[in-house]
């Protein structure tokens, strides 16, 4: 697995309006949701298949802010990766409908492992653009570490097969419907956008 800096996708000597140029772009989309797919995956090893190495998405980002292209063959295959990443992760979720400690714990941090490499690497962007929004991201970013500090101190005290306080059991259920809700909405989101290219209103 590799650590939260190797995740990282290098922008430095990149213009901010070629930046810009390129969030905006379905290849930025795509690179984005099968690395933040790829980092969900990884809390859920074991549990569901793993497909494309998340150091192989790590390498094609780069080397397309490196070149400013992508080959068509190479954004199919990201697309495809990205589907099947969260393909794998819905069905996980809709196999287990039903609320366990475990299985929230899994689905929580597989929730916010997704969006925090989604949002640190949005938000080193966004300060490099000097985007408007970066207060945003980061306000977005506290709530996201908030969680997964909790989310680790909740993993620590079911691996001691100790019981969870009243206020962690209420955190653990509240999270429950909400990661449900996430994944099969995503899911639906990349069968949207990879069969009629658009984007969704949710």
């Amino acid at each position: 697995m590799l650590n939260q800096q190797e995740k990282t996708v290098n922008i430095d000597n990149i213009a901010p309006d070629r930046l810009k140029g390129m969030m905006l772009s379905e290849e930025y989309f795509w690179l984005m949701t099968a690395l933040a797919a790829a980092c969900a995956e990884e809390e859920l090893a074991g549990s569901v298949p793993v497909g494309m190495e998340t150091k192989q998405i790590v390498d094609i980002f780069n080397k397309n802010v490196r070149t400013g292209a992508m080959a068509m063959q190479e954004l199919i295959e990201i697309k495809e990766t990205a589907w099947a990443k969260i393909q794998a992760i819905a069905s996980f979720s809709n196999e287990h409908p039903i609320y366990t400690e475990k299985n929230c714990l899994l689905l929580s941090k597989a929730f916010v492992s997704y969006w925090l490499i989604f949002q640190l690497i949005q938000s080193e962007w966004q300060q490099k653009m000097d985007a408007s929004e970066l207060s945003d991201t980061y306000l977005f970013l506290d709530g996201l570490l908030a969680d997964g500090e909790e989310l680790e101190k909740v993993e620590e005290i079911l691996n001691r097969r100790e019981p969870l306080s009243a206020d962690q059991k209420l955190y653990l259920r509240s999270n429950w419907q909400r990661v449900h809700t996430f994944w099969q909405n995503l899911y639906d989101e990349i069968i949207l956008r990879l069969f009629t290219g658009e984007k969704s209103e949710d």
